[in-house]
């Protein structure tokens, strides 16, 4: 994945690049000492060394975000009031102006400091002990340090004397005065030369030459600036949106006249020199009317064009509304090859008649959703909430949609009077979610809304449609869920809508369980009752039960088996003494078997 470079607008910077830049911001952002300004500009800078040559940066950077992690409370860029530099006692770069060529020279510094400083090892007393005991080996190093310090100072010498034959042998007098030919030119004479990628580099020159940078960036700009008409074939990622401007000119006749500006200064460079013309990043600029939800082009301006800074000329009628939204492109090499930015954010003229819209909680716990043109809301409250007031278009269609809290339930939609605050008795709706339209009325009328939300009756968990036996129940027993502190202090029956004396029933807790006392049941008729317990909270259970006698074949079969048992017949009688004889008979004739065996 690759993502463009924010601040030339041109290359591509791939993901490792993006993902260490906004590491090594996070990490200094963090540290509570460095100024976000100078962090800011390092960033700045390494991104556009990234574009120029990025995979010598890209190890510079993972070579700071390492010294930055090991030394995060020590190294840190500090403003200060005096000259940039960096401190070897402190670990930190301090620098009085936001200057990036400075930054990333002292930078430089802290890169030398931190990668070469001596390093001491833990096992260091073990290694001097074993020296020590071998003057060979102390005579050998010794030896062979000094020889290295001389190979790295011929070395440093060969190096800085080859940069500086370089650089004076590359800025001589011509040069220079065709640097600054190239910069003095017009934007029409670079869109018509050199391209806009060679601009930047000669601006980056220009930096290199004003503030001395580091000499072996130059070798690299070069080695670039050759290659980048090969690199580029397509346009350039633009990133970031453009900024749109609206002023009304005029109205007249029911027409209202605006003038639509775009600023696009966030994509000029240069111009900081006095009589230095700034080079602009992008091509032009593409005006769009939003119709039927699609962006229809409706003006297009490019840089080449005198007038590109002047504004577009938009009219709205009376009555209607128009919606506009800009992006600025960059053309590649082809013709017909553009690379866009973002839209602005979208710009309304509108003109319409609004329709007022007042919403309220008309009683209950509940929340609800309000939607529309423009419109977009969620409401929550408490009974007798207060009101919230909306604007919409005439004509709007607007949609309320009730969310009940937990332990209610939405009773319907309702008007209000807003002078009074008094709820209609007349429900617009019982639909949870439910539509109007939004109509521009008189200036003392408006369209009111309001979900009601009651709150859910409490259960009879046990003994509810239960079927009560005159005779054989001794009481009818209802188990309801609610806490008996509710019923204790105020609570009443009903049967049948009727109030029940408290004589006739009992009640305890266990939540709440009301007992109909057997005398007061066996007074109702046959057939089904309802039992209604309100509690002091206005809340209230309800169930049905059914009262019944016993049925006329289980009382016939009762005095059947009682009449058995209590009054037998008279040959029952008879046949049981025949049957008591005949067993005594034979067992007397067997016991005088017995004996007459034994004698």
């Amino acid at each position: 994945m690759i993502d463009s470079n924010s601040k030339l607008g041109i290359g591509l910077l791939p993901e490792v690049g993006k993902l260490l830049l906004n590491k090594l911001y996070q990490l200094f952002i963090s540290d509570d000492k460095s100024d976000k300004e100078l962090i800011d500009a390092l960033i700045n800078g390494y991104r556009e060394a990234l574009v120029i040559n990025y995979d010598v940066n890209l190890e510079e950077l993972k070579r700071l975000i390492e010294i930055k992690e090991n030394n995060y409370k020590s190294f840190c860029y500090i403003k200060n009031e005096g000259r940039a530099y960096f401190s070897p006692y402190d670990g930190s770069v301090f620098c009085s102006s936001v200057v990036v060529s400075t930054l990333l020279h002292e930078t430089g510094h802290a890169l030398h400091h931190y990668l070469t400083s001596e390093k001491v090892p833990s096992s260091y007393t073990e290694i001097i002990d074993r020296a020590s005991q071998n003057s060979e080996v102390l005579r050998k190093t010794e030896e062979y340090a000094s020889k290295y310090g001389e190979l790295i100072s011929k070395v440093k010498s060969i190096v800085e004397a080859r940069c500086e034959d370089f650089f004076r042998d590359y800025y001589s007098e011509e040069r220079k005065e065709d640097i600054r030919n190239q910069l003095s030119k017009s934007k029409e004479e670079h869109k018509k030369g050199l391209s806009k990628q060679k601009m930047m580099i000669y601006y980056m020159l220009r930096e290199v030459y004003m503030n001395k940078y580091r000499k072996i960036l130059v070798m690299m700009v070069f080695v670039v600036i050759a290659f980048i008409p090969f690199i580029r074939v397509n346009a350039a990622t633009i990133t970031g949106k453009p900024e749109v401007s609206i002023q009304m000119k005029s109205s007249e006749n029911g027409v209202y006249s605006y003038d639509v500006g775009l600023n696009f200064s966030q994509w000029l460079v240069g111009g900081e020199e006095e009589g230095e013309t700034p080079l602009c990043l992008i091509d032009g600029y593409e005006l769009y009317e939003k119709i039927n939800n699609e962006y229809v082009i409706v003006y297009q301006n490019d840089v080449s064009n005198p007038d590109f800074e002047s504004p577009y000329f938009v009219e709205v009628e009376e009555g209607k509304s128009r919606t506009f939204a800009v992006r600025v492109y960059v053309e590649g090499l082809n013709e017909n090859d553009k690379s866009y930015s973002d839209y602005s954010d979208e710009v309304v003229l509108d003109h319409r008649a609004l329709a007022t819209v007042v919403t309220k909680i008309a009683n209950g716990n509940g929340c609800f959703y309000i939607s529309g043109e423009g419109l977009n809301d969620y409401v929550c409250g408490e009974k007798n909430t207060g009101r919230n007031t909306y604007q919409v278009p005439a004509g709007t269609e607007v949609t309320v949609k009730a969310v009940p809290a937990d332990g209610f339930s939405f009773d319907g939609w309702y008007v209000f009077d807003v002078e009074s605050d008094k709820i209609s008795v007349v429900v617009q709706s019982t639909n949870i979610e439910y539509s109007f339209t939004a109509y521009e009325l008189t200036e003392d009328d408006v369209n009111t809304i309001a979900p009601a939300f009651i709150k859910n009756p409490y259960e009879v968990i046990e003994g509810a449609d239960q079927t009560y036996v005159i005779d054989n129940n001794t009481d009818a027993t209802f188990r309801i869920n609610a806490d008996y502190s509710l019923f204790e202090d105020g609570g009443v029956v009903f049967v049948d809508d009727e109030e029940v004396a408290p004589n006739n029933y009992t009640s305890k807790e266990g939540s709440t369980i009301i007992k109909l006392k057997k005398d007061f049941v066996d007074t109702l008729d046959e057939g089904e009752h309802t039992l209604t317990v309100l509690f002091n909270d206005d809340n209230f259970a309800t169930t049905s039960f059914t009262v019944t006698k016993k049925s006329g074949n289980e009382e016939s079969d009762t005095k059947f088996y009682n009449k058995a048992i209590n009054n037998p017949k008279t040959g029952d009688n008879i046949f049981n003494l025949l049957s008591m004889l005949i067993f005594s008979l034979v067992g007397l004739g067997g016991i005088v078997l017995f004996e007459k065996k034994n004698n």
